[in-house]
């Protein structure tokens, strides 16, 4: 790995932000980014998520330590994780053109808005691991991939609605 990456610390501070699930920002960390398409999880294996999240929620009190927290991460997002690899969803990326879209849309900004070490791009979903650089959040990188690629992809597939889950 460059030596532009740096590991979550955890001894410095994080912000967590929470929609359905925890988003953890550390400025100058290295992220590992999931971001999936919008019908990759069928509404059933949505609610196990929100049910099992409750569950551990109601048996961790807060404050949660940093152990409670990686293990609420390997919890929850083992099972995510295992759902989309099942391949779930009309899978647009499958479609090469597609692919090719947000493969290079992740690697337009590298070296200059963030440091991109490496990516995957999935049928239903997309994997990166990515450094912002001072100047430019992970939020804002999120929205700009997020957004050029669920146009374009839409565009190349003749399709409309939303391409990706917000």
């Amino acid at each position: 790995m460059d030596n532009h990456f740096r590991p979550f610390d955890p001894e410095q501070e994080v912000s967590i932000n929470r929609r359905h699930l925890p988003h953890w920002e550390q400025p100058g960390s290295t992220y590992f980014v999931t971001f999936r398409t919008a019908d990759s999880l069928p509404p059933k294996r949505l609610d196990d998520l929100r049910w099992q999240r409750k569950l551990w929620v109601q048996s961790h009190p807060q404050p949660w330590s940093f152990r409670e927290l990686d293990e609420y991460s390997r919890i929850i997002f083992q099972r995510l994780d295992g759902w989309l690899d099942k391949g779930l969803g009309t899978c647009p990326l499958g479609e090469p053109e597609a692919s090719r879209i947000v493969a290079d849309a992740l690697t337009y900004f590298d070296g200059t808005r963030y440091f991109l070490d490496d990516y995957a791009v999935m049928p239903n979903h997309v994997h990166s691991i990515v450094l912002p650089r001072e100047e430019h959040t992970l939020s804002e990188i999120l929205h700009s991939w997020k957004s050029f690629t669920g146009n374009r992809v839409n565009g190349v597939l003749k399709r409309s609605g939303q391409l990706w889950i917000h």
